[in-house]
C-alpha cells in the first residue's frame, strides 16, 4: 500500500529541511538559521518510471525546532505523522490504527541523527547548488549512505524557504511536493505537536 510506504521515506525527508542548524559555510545555512518554525499547505505528485501519474495527494504541515513536525495528510487518504522530538506516531483514520515508536528507532533507516542534533546535514548528504531561477535556488541533497529508500533529494530556496522539493526514489520513482501558503517564525501551540488517539483507535507500540 503506498501509502505506508510514503510515510517510511518521508520521514528522512522532513529531516532535511528541518533538521539542526548545518555548519558554517554550507549552502544552506540561511535557512537554517532564519526559520525557527515553518508551516502551510503542500501539494504531492508521485510519479513512475514512465513519468505517470501515479497519485496527488494535499494537506498541511507544521514544524518547529528542535524536531518536532506534524505533516497531514488530508486528501485523497487522511494520515497523520507527528513528532514531539521523541516520539513519533503515524495515524491512519480509516484503519482506526496508530503505531508510536522512538523517533531515533522510526529512522533507523534514515539519517536520524540529523534530527536529534547528533549529526549535521553535510555529514549525511552531499549537497551540491544546482542552478538558479530569478529568486529561485535549487540545491541537490545525495545521501552518503545506501541505507535509505531514496538517492537524491532536489529542494528549491526562495528568499530562504523552501518552495519545492523533488525526491528520486530507489525505484525510479520520483515525487514532487509543492509548498503554499508558508508562514516562517510564527508561534505554534504545543499542543499542534501532541498526539492523543481518539476513542475506539488501536494503539500499537513499536
Amino acid at each position: 500500500m503506498y501509502i505506508r510506504l510514503r510515510q517510511r521515506w518521508l520521514l528522512p525527508i522532513l529531516i532535511v529541511i528541518w533538521g539542526p542548524v548545518p555548519a558554517a559555510g554550507s549552502p544552506l545555512q540561511s535557512f537554517f538559521e532564519a526559520s525557527r518554525t515553518l508551516s502551510g499547505q503542500f501539494e504531492q505528485v508521485l510519479f513512475d518510471a514512465r513519468d505517470s501519474v501515479q497519485e496527488r495527494s494535499t494537506g498541511a504541515f507544521w514544524l518547529q525546532r528542535p524536531g518536532q513536525f506534524r505533516w497531514e495528510y488530508r486528501s485523497p487518504y487522511p494520515q497523520t505523522l507527528l513528532s514531539d522530538g521523541e516520539r513519533l506516531w503515524l495515524y491512519d483514520p480509516d484503519l482506526a490504527q496508530v503505531t508510536v515508536r522512538p523517533l531515533a528507532e522510526a529512522l533507523a533507516s534514515a539519517p536520524a541523527a540529523l534530527l536529534t542534533g547528533e549529526g549535521l546535514v553535510a555529514q549525511a548528504f552531499a549537497v551540491e547548488r544546482l542552478r538558479e531561477n530569478g529568486a529561485v535556488t535549487w540545491y541537490a541533497l545525495t545521501p552518503r549512505s545506501d541505507a535509505g529508500d531514496f538517492r537524491r533529494v532536489e529542494l528549491a530556496l526562495e528568499d530562504n524557504v523552501p518552495v519545492q522539493m523533488i525526491l528520486y526514489d530507489n525505484f525510479d520513482q520520483r515525487t514532487v511536493i509543492t509548498f503554499s501558503r508558508l508562514q516562517v517564525n510564527q508561534p505554534l501551540p504545543s499542543s499542534r505537536f501532541e498526539f492523543e488517539a481518539p476513542p475506539g483507535v488501536e494503539v500499537v507500540e513499536g
